[in-house]
Order: C-alpha cells, then structure tokens, then sequence
C-alpha cells in the first residue's frame, strides 16, 4: 500500500471517525506540496528508523528515485 496512488492529488485513499465527528483521512504523498511536514517529521527521535534524517534535498532525491 506504499504506493498506492488515487485517481487525483487531492482524493482521500483512507477515511476513518476516530472521535467526536473527528475524522482521520490520508491521501497520498505530494512531495511539492509536503516536504516541510514530512521533512519536520522524519527529523523527529522517533522516526531515526527510516534513515531519512538530514536536509529536505535528501527527501527529494529519496523520493524522485523511486
């Protein structure tokens, strides 16, 4: 499922109520439109796992690779 693709950027590929009306939805990675949020979070102690720390041109390289 890592690289399951919608039919469009902006389609939900998951959708879950977790709470309260709260509604937990995940869409496909946009690397143009994400790099800040997944570069702040692969920097994070807990996410030292997927080697992705460093600076967001590492990101890009990664991602563009594949």
């Amino acid at each position: 499922m890592l690289f399951c693709k919608p039919n469009s950027k902006t389609d939900i590929l998951y959708e879950y109520s977790v709470d309260k009306g709260q509604i937990l939805k995940f869409r496909s990675l946009v690397l143009k439109k994400d790099p800040n949020i997944l570069h702040h979070w692969v920097n994070q102690p807990y996410a030292k796992f997927w080697q992705l720390e460093g600076p967001v041109e590492k990101l890009h390289s990664t991602y563009n690779a594949v």
